[in-house]
């Protein structure tokens, strides 16, 4: 191609050509920031790291809500697979422990973010196992 060819591709209709990638850059900016959604989820609680000899007993809150916001797409397939909160009871001890439920405690993918824990803090009883199992119940 001679360069008056090559000149002439870029020059001609170059006002409709800066606007069409003005258009398409206002385009891609309006399709990023309007995509997201929030979502209410509900996580159930798992322990893990019982200490041995002892054993869940009493009434405990088996689930909490989560307030999760990000992409429509992306919240989709988040509400379609199961979710846990896991609580690590590595340093609990005999009677009322009270654990916090904190982001971390729930693996969702990097562009989730979870802005809303309900509740925050969980009491957790443990007490000696009693050999019969007759209250006391293992974790899930």
């Amino acid at each position: 191609m001679t360069s008056k060819r090559l000149k002439s591709l870029w020059l001609d209709n170059i006002l409709i050509k800066i606007v069409s990638i003005v258009f398409a850059v206002i385009l891609w900016f309006y399709v990023n920031a309007t995509g997201g959604a929030e979502m209410d989820i509900t996580v159930p609680l798992d322990l893990k790291n019982v200490p041995a000899g002892l054993v869940v007993t009493g009434d405990m809150m088996g689930d909490v809500n989560v307030h999760i916001i990000g992409r429509e797409r992306i919240l989709q397939g988040v509400a379609s697979r199961p979710l846990r909160a896991v609580l690590d009871l590595t340093d609990a001890r005999e009677g009322d422990n009270v654990l916090f439920v904190d982001p971390s405690a729930i693996t969702i993918p990097a562009d989730i973010k979870i802005t809303q824990i309900n509740p925050r803090r969980i009491v957790v009883r443990l007490e000696p196992r009693d050999g019969r199992g007759d209250a006391a119940h293992e974790p899930r």
